[in-house]
């Protein structure tokens, strides 16, 4: 998936798509993938919320472990 569109997809009111945004984040460098799960972090959507969580988890980064 296209980072623009994934972009758009993180921003949408759908959770069905955010969540397949959330999940496309995997295949992106670290340096893209966790500040954009990280702003997940604050979505009213409790499942939205667990699979930034998730996602940031496989990260395995720094900057990911102190947001959460």
């Amino acid at each position: 998936m296209q980072l623009d569109k994934l972009k758009a997809l993180l921003d949408s009111k759908n959770p069905q798509e955010k969540m397949s945004a959330i999940t496309a984040l995997r295949n992106y460098e670290d340096t893209i993938a966790v500040p954009l799960l990280a702003n997940q972090l604050d979505d009213p959507e409790f499942i939205i919320r667990s699979f930034a969580v998730i996602g940031l988890g496989h990260k395995r980064t720094p900057e990911g472990f102190s947001v959460l």
